[in-house]
């Protein structure tokens, strides 16, 4: 069952919000880091902004490469868990009765309510029973890695144009402090 592309998962909502907070983080403290160093060298509010937009977007692209790369591989793993889960059920055919089983029993169902449970969930379809049940995914509902990589990307920008506005703006004595 694929998701319509208006319907997000909570998982794949969560993905995006996680990527966007981990980004502005990042855009935050490295943005700041490079701003005190530079302003510690040099008063030159040209060469504070330019140091401090310079990292803003490698920090923001940065940031976006990560995760997109990070989301990519949980993408990849997931599928990989499923064909493995596969393989095990072409090797034992009781094998996804017995997991699904075991899901349920130590969720505290009794045991010929679990396999019933089982039985009539892998009548409905073995994999995505067997992989719910063991895993908690749900087939054709991964992750986006697009999604994380933009989140990311937008929050470390943003993240990192607080306190770069803060340097080039306010007075100096309150530079650093307001940074």
């Amino acid at each position: 069952m694929k998701n319509s592309k208006n319907k997000q998962t909570l998982e794949q909502r969560l993905n995006k919000i996680r990527a966007g907070v981990l980004g502005s983080n990042d855009g935050i403290l490295t943005v700041v880091g490079v701003l005190f160093s530079t302003a510690a060298a040099t008063s030159n509010n040209f060469l504070i902004l330019v140091a401090g937009f310079s990292d803003l977007l490698s920090c923001a692209f940065s940031m976006a490469a990560g995760e997109y790369a990070s989301v990519s591989a949980q993408r990849e793993i997931e599928r990989a868990v499923i064909q493995i889960e596969e393989k095990q059920i072409g090797q034992d055919k009781d094998y996804a009765r017995k997991t699904i089983a075991k899901s349920y029993i130590s969720r505290g169902v009794n045991q010929q309510t679990a396999y019933s449970i089982a039985d009539e969930l892998i009548q409905k379809h073995e994999i995505e029973s067997l992989v719910s049940a063991k895993y908690t995914l749900k087939i054709g509902e991964y992750v986006n890695p697009w999604g994380a990589a933009f989140s990311s990307l937008i929050s470390a920008a943003l993240g990192g144009l607080f306190p770069l506005l803060a340097m080039l703006l306010l007075p100096s004595h309150l530079k650093f402090a307001g940074t």
